[in-house]
């Protein structure tokens, strides 16, 4: 039940659907919490919200949750239901990185383009490379795309990604040539 979508919850309105997560995020569940957030974020059900976005993240986040860290790093990168709506890259990196060490590979990401945008850290082309790569590997769309861009001068890994990606490619193939 905790983290996952039901039938039932499918087949409501995004209100309904808001109310359902609101009714278990205030119970304490963080799942519920980063649902609300983003249906503040993104005016899911509800009308846009920044602060009470933020404050639903904040609720996921002091539980440990690294979808929580990880949005509510976004919304310090972004700037957006903060205190006094300005932009925290040291904040945002600092919550990115407490995600991506719990295996959030959309923090990962974001710490990939911190280090090379220079937001928040110094530019470190090498580590967000290695950001890039990881998500790459993961399967991560736009960590992909960066690291197709960034990382094109790094052959070895990308000669590790497309073994990866024809390894992956074999495993679910059901041709048979025999």
């Amino acid at each position: 039940e905790n983290g996952q979508t039901d039938k039932k919850e499918m087949e409501c309105t995004e209100e309904e659907l808001f109310r359902r997560y609101e009714r278990k995020a205030l119970q304490g569940d963080s799942f519920h919490q980063c649902k609300v957030g983003e249906c503040y974020f993104y005016g899911r059900g509800v009308e846009i919200d920044y602060k009470k976005a933020v404050k639903f993240f904040l609720m996921a986040t002091e539980q440990g949750d690294s979808d929580g860290q990880y949005l509510l790093g976004k919304c310090y990168f972004m700037g957006r239901g903060v205190p006094g709506f300005r932009v925290d890259y040291r904040k945002s990196i600092k919550l990115f990185d407490m995600s991506a060490k719990q295996g959030n590979i959309n923090a990962t990401c974001w710490l990939g383009i911190c280090n090379y945008n220079g937001h928040g850290v110094d530019y470190n082309k090498d580590v967000a490379i290695e950001a890039f790569h990881k998500c790459a590997v993961g399967g991560h769309s736009a960590g992909t795309s960066w690291f197709l861009e960034v990382g094109r001068s790094q052959p070895i890994l990308l000669n590790e990604l497309k073994n990866k990606k024809l390894s992956e490619a074999k495993e679910h193939s059901t041709v048979s040539i025999f």
